[in-house]
């Protein structure tokens, strides 16, 4: 087979797959910026995304509801505690995968983290829905948006290129990712502890 065959294959699969999933009903979002909005960004790994997801997290006073890939970032997690602590309705989605694969080094970062989270009583469930649950995003007391390429571990926050967006006072955008949020919650299983 030569390499065009090839490549020619791969494209028509490539675009059969995309034609199947565009067909979906999808409904593209407009939303305007109220003028008491606040638009701050951050990146990594200079240090500033890290800081506004802990400056947003630590804002919390009701409530913050999280999706995440994956998480082991013990500042998260010590955010989310305190947060808990005083009060905060905390939920976290994450994607079962990352954290499933028993026997993978990988994983066992993330169950501590989850397991610290659980122990002291932050209802977490996994996902496996999706090939992949890749959404990193939270919002707090429904008027904050939290959302970007970070994802919530050590090697976002100093090692990688990733950007975090926080949109506060915008209590449309939040319902919009609230709503959004409230889609996978149902789907996903309470999380079971490994430790």
């Amino acid at each position: 087979m030569s390499t065009a065959t090839f490549a020619n294959g791969i494209l028509k699969s490539l675009l059969e797959t995309s034609e199947r999933y565009s067909a979906r009903s999808a409904s593209i979002e407009t939303l305007k910026l109220p003028p008491e909005a606040i638009v701050e960004v951050g990146f990594s790994p200079e240090g500033s995304a890290e800081a506004l997801v802990l400056k947003t997290i630590d804002s919390a006073r009701k409530q913050i509801r999280m999706m995440a890939y994956a998480f082991t970032s013990p500042k998260v997690v010590k955010a989310l505690l305190a947060a808990h602590k005083r009060g905060v309705d905390v939920k976290l989605l994450v994607d079962a995968k990352t954290l499933e694969e028993e026997g993978r080094k990988r994983s066992q970062p993330g169950n501590a983290a989850v397991s610290t989270l659980v122990e002291a009583g932050v209802e977490v469930r996994t996902i496996d829905k999706y090939q992949i649950q890749h959404e990193k995003t939270f919002v707090v007391d429904g008027r904050t948006v939290e959302l970007g390429s970070y994802n919530f571990t050590q090697g976002a926050a100093t090692r990688n290129g990733e950007t975090a967006m926080v949109i506060s006072n915008a209590p449309n955008v939040a319902k919009v990712y609230l709503d959004h949020w409230a889609t996978r919650w149902p789907d996903g299983k309470p999380y079971k502890q490994r430790y």
